[in-house]
Order: structure tokens, then sequence, then C-alpha cells
């Protein structure tokens, strides 16, 4: 008999990729399921619908909010109860101001304020990093929002206010719709969250598992984002395989479907993570040369990149260095040893320097020679 993760074809073969991911310009709010819309953008808003209000999930960029708003308003006028972001990342939190009303709560997982802190003391590095891979991106997206707004005058971007915040878990219940909030560290940030809807077996889960949902998560941090840990990642997978949803809600493009369907695809990416990725970190430092997708069971988002300097060059300039300062007042002859193993200097390279390719800061398709 098959195993589950082998009776469906990967979801990722089929599904746009980070080229197809657009600004929030969209004319109207798609129905997902009975009170559940969908804004389209950068990261999806989304609308959930109760008797007694409004509840809203991620809220886009700065400029991208007006269009949200435009768009959850259509639906439904009532006041805006809460709004509950997944995560930490700009693309979630930017647009709190436009969407929000005077009496909104605002929620999010405990950790928030670092990414909030991390945000703001690091915007321009961040923005120099992501920048290759969404500048026309962006530029054009800007032009249709501004077409669809009828102004060129556009929000910034917001800085996020939290008024509830949780650890491991929160239930709310607004208008008989109940909600559980699950904290999901192994995601994007270490303030990611899920959020469960167990009366219908929905979950919203945002980016948990990686801007593309079927490929191998965006453990790198390359824009300036914290460590991320592969085991933990796995533990989130977990945590949500074990809700047995029905109907999968990601960051970007249409929800999963199938409670089958979607264990067989967070089967896949657990093992891709666990038994591959955490497999090469045990057996040494080349885990830079494996590939994560495992012969096509995921997608590879991040494509297959040769670290930035060959590792054992780098080992040894910290260790001659780190003898270098004990010993005071030595000096090295120029194009010594520690240079020739760089690849600079008289003499040959024993192992000469490696430039990345890393993809896109979201996973765009673009490659970017880029330093560490």
């Amino acid at each position: 008999m098959k195993e589950p993760a082998a009776m469906f074809e990967p979801v990722y073969r089929n599904r746009p990729g980070a080229d197809a991911m657009r600004p929030a310009a969209a004319q109207k709010a798609d129905q997902i399921a009975p009170g559940l819309w969908c804004s389209p953008g950068l990261s999806n808003a989304y609308l959930l619908t109760t008797a007694d209000g409004r509840v809203v999930i991620n809220t886009g960029m700065g400029f991208e909010g007006p269009v949200h708003r435009a768009n959850f308003d259509a639906v439904d006028s009532s006041p805006v109860r809460y709004i509950i972001f997944t995560q930490g990342h700009v693309d979630h939190v930017g647009g709190l101001e436009s969407v929000r009303d005077p009496d909104t709560t605002v929620v999010a997982q405990a950790n928030w304020t670092a990414w909030r802190d991390d945000n703001e003391r690091l915007i321009p590095y961040r923005a120099n990093r992501s920048a290759f891979a969404f500048k026309d991106t962006l530029a054009t997206g800007i032009q249709a929002i501004q077409r669809r707004l009828g102004t060129k005058r556009l929000p910034g971007q917001g800085v996020p206010v939290v008024d509830l915040d949780f650890e491991d878990n929160l239930t709310l219940d607004v208008g008989g719709r109940r909600m559980e909030l699950i904290s999901v560290p192994g995601g994007e940030t270490t303030d990611s969250l899920v959020v469960w809807l167990p009366n219908e077996r929905i979950c919203l889960c945002g980016n948990t598992f990686g801007p593309l949902f079927g490929h191998i998560p965006n453990l790198v941090t390359m824009r300036g984002d914290r460590y991320r840990d592969a085991l933990t990642a796995v533990a989130s997978v977990e945590r949500v395989r074990d809700l047995r949803p029905d109907l999968l809600v990601t960051g970007h493009f249409d929800p999963i479907a199938g409670a089958d369907r979607i264990d067989a695809e967070l089967t896949r990416l657990r093992d891709a993570i666990r038994d591959h990725a955490a497999a090469g970190m045990r057996s040494g430092p080349r885990l830079w040369k494996g590939r994560l997708g495992r012969a096509g069971r995921v997608g590879e988002l991040l494509g297959l990149v040769s670290p930035p300097v060959d590792h054992r060059a780098l080992s040894g300039r910290i260790r001659r260095g780190g003898r270098r300062r004990g010993r005071a007042g030595r000096r090295r002859r120029p194009g010594g040893t520690g240079a020739r193993a760089l690849g600079r200097g008289p003499g040959p390279a024993r192992h000469p320097p490696r430039r990345a390719c890393p993809v896109g800061a979201f996973g765009g398709a673009r490659s970017l020679e880029g330093r560490p």
C-alpha cells in the first residue's frame, strides 16, 4: 500500500512561482470559504466575517493597506474587531493604519517586539538585500495601486503596535466564530502563528512553511533575519499537521484543499527538512552541496548554491587570525598562507573562494552574486 505522500502529485509543480507575486491591486476580494475572503498581495490579507464584526489577518505593506481596506469594506463594512499578524515581516504588518479602526485589538505572538525592533534597526540593510528581487515588481505594482485607488498619494510603512499577545496559544470567540491562535516559532519568524478555525477545520498558516508552499522553506537568513532552526521548523510542521485541516490557507496564492492531500504535503515537507537537511548538518559542513528537494518530492525554492567562501579556507583564516592576535608584534608577509588560502596574493590558491548565488528575498527567481 502506498504511503499517503506517494498518492498525490506534489502541489508545487502546479502552483505559481515567485515571479507571480504582485503587490495588492485587485478590484475585489475573493471568497475562498463561507465567511472567509482573500485580498491578494505581496502577502495575502484575509477577512473573517462574523455576526459581531470583522477579523482581519495580515495587512500587507503600507502602500497595499488601502487596497485591502477597500476590498474588505466592499464585503462587509462592520467594525474591525481584531487584526491578527501571522508574523512580523514588513509585508504582513505594514498596512495596519489603513485597516484598523479606533477600537480594533491588534494581536500577535509574544516575540513580536523583537521583530519590530529588528525591522527598525535593519530596514536599510534588509531593503538592499531584497531590492534585487522586487525592485521592478514593486515599481509596476505601486503604479497599479495608484490606478486602482485613483491617487498617487499612498501611505508609508506602518510600525506595528500590538494590544494583545500570547506565548503558546490564545482562543478568540467573535460573533459565533472560534479562532485558536497557535505559536509556530519554526516559521519564517520566531513570532509566527497560525489561525485555526476548529469548527470549519480551516488553518490560516501565513508563511509558516515558507513563501511558496510545497517548496523547502527558507531557512537561510541572508536578508538579516534571525537564525532559523531546522528542527524547530520540523516541530512547527508537525504541530499544524496534527490539526488535520481540511483547508490550508497560505500566505501566497490559492489554498490547498483536502485533509489527505494536506497531510501528504506536510509529511513531504517534514521529511525533507528532518531527514535531509538535518542529516546533512550532522554529517559535516558541506550542507551547501546537498539537494534539499529530495528528487522532486518538494520544490527547491532557493535552488542549489555554493557557499560565499569555501568553508575550509574560512575556518583556516579564523584559526590563524586567532593565533595572530595572541602573538603581539608578529607580522605576516603579504601574500602569506592565509591570503593564498582565500585565493588572493601570490602563490597557488589551495581553496579558491566560491561566489554565492542565493535566490530572491522572498524566493525570487533571479540570482544574485552576493557576500555573506
